[in-house]
């Protein structure tokens, strides 16, 4: 972001994911990168009640799409969980019940 900065252009995600060779997707998942980027796009406004800035409709409906896309993530991972959780229990259940029926 530095080159790009230094070169007198403002950065956009896509010349950002271009140049750190990464998928603008990937991009969006990393807050800190894209505070450093509307930091750059958006000169602080002062107002009488302290400085603000407005997302995007744009900006604001992508983070809304990076969230659902995350949720379903979670979603797929914690039913992935509950089921290896529900085969071990059921594992380790068989084998007391062959331990307490004198069996090895």
């Amino acid at each position: 972001m530095t080159q790009i900065h230094e070169s007198g252009r403002t950065a956009t995600a896509s010349e950002l994911a271009r140049a750190a060779e990464v998928s603008r997707s990937w991009l969006y998942t990393q807050p800190d990168l894209l505070d450093l980027l509307q930091q750059q796009k958006t000169p602080t406004r002062t107002s009488t009640s302290g400085s603000s800035t407005r997302a995007s409709d744009t900006s604001l409906h992508r983070s809304l799409q990076l969230a659902h896309q995350r949720i379903r993530q979670l979603t797929d991972e914690n039913t992935r969980l509950r089921e290896r959780l529900a085969r071990t229990h059921g594992a380790l259940r068989a084998a007391n019940l062959t331990n307490v029926n004198g069996r090895p």
